[in-house]
Formats: structure tokens, sequence, C-alpha cells
């Protein structure tokens, strides 16, 4: 196991990636999950190592001329009891570890949710927002369309005024020429 040696290594972690961190979070869980039953493998064996201990002194005492024997493999047991202990108190370790990771990216994943819950609120908000502008556009633009409309008629209008009057001032200037001529007319008819 990487962890018993001491190299576990987290996996790495990526704030834009919220589902991948609980992923990891699950991950971390389920090492630790196993961390514990090897621990508690490694317990019974211990326990099974004493067992066989207390027999072995149990026969020393009783076979007192296979002393030198039973002494050997007394010290035998012992180194190996103690490599078991070494290893248990390594795995010890490195489950502290696991537990401090895990808690730390437990906190990690729940400020991620709150930030995710942030951003939805925000991007609701946002969104609210568009729609209120969205809708001012169109009301803005319905405006523009009626004021275009309106300053079309007003142009045609004017045009038409424009068109109406030129024809008055013809009108006018005909009627002013007329009056000259018959002006002239009665002048000369009373001159003569």
């Amino acid at each position: 196991s990487a962890s018993l040696n001491g190299s576990f290594n987290p996996p790495r972690r990526d704030a834009a990636e919220p589902q991948s961190i609980i992923g990891q979070s699950q991950l971390c869980t389920e090492e630790l999950e196993a961390k514990t039953r090897e621990k508690k493998a490694l317990v019974r064996l211990l326990d099974d190592v004493k067992k066989k201990k207390l027999l072995l002194a149990t026969r020393i005492a009783k076979k007192k001329r296979e002393m030198d024997a039973a002494t050997i493999q007394t010290i035998e047991i012992e180194r190996k009891t103690q490599l078991l202990a070494n290893q248990s108190r390594v795995s010890d370790s490195e489950l502290q570890g696991v537990k401090k990771e895990n808690e730390k990216l437990g906190l990690e994943v729940e400020q991620l949710q709150r930030d995710l819950q942030a951003v939805q609120l925000t991007y609701e908000q946002e969104l609210q927002q568009s729609e209120q502008l969205k809708k001012m556009v169109q009301s803005v633009r319905r405006e523009i369309a009626s004021e275009t409309r309106q300053r079309d008629v007003v142009q045609h209008d004017l045009q038409a005024s424009r068109t109406a009057q030129a024809l008055m001032q013809e009108r006018l200037a005909a009627l002013e020429a007329r009056n000259r001529a018959l002006l002239t007319c009665v002048v000369d008819t009373l001159a003569a």
C-alpha cells in the first residue's frame, strides 16, 4: 500500500470542479476505511502473536530441557512483535494524516458548496436584471419605432404643407399679376 510506505499523495484538487472534489473526498474516505480494516487485521495478528508468546512461555516452564530452542524462538517472536508494533504505529500515524486530510477536504467541499450557492444566487440575480434590461430595451425600441413613425408622419405633413405653400404662393403671384394687369387696364381706361 502506498500509505504504508509513507508516500500517500492526495488527489490533485481543482477549485473549478466541485464534482471532482466530492469524488476525491469519497476516494479518501474509501482509503480511510481500507486503512481501518488493515489496522484491525494487524491488531488481530498482534493478538495472535501475543497468544503464541504466552503459549511458548507455558511450554518453556513445562519443558526446561528445550529451554535454548524455546528462548531463541521467543526472541524471534518478540522481534516480529516489535516489527508489527512499529508497522502499527506507522499505520496509525498515516491514518491520522488521512483523517486530517479528509477533514481538510471536507471543509474545502463545504466552502465550495457555499461558493457555488453564492454564485448561483448571483447568477439568478443577474439573470433577472438581464431580463429587466431586455424588457427595457424592447420598450425603448417600441418607443423609438413609434417616434420614428410619428417623425415620418410629421415629415410627410411638412412636405405636404410645403407643397401647399408653394401652390398658394404661385396662386398669389398669379393673382398679383392679374391685379396689376387689371390695374393697368383700369388706369389705361381712365387715362383714355
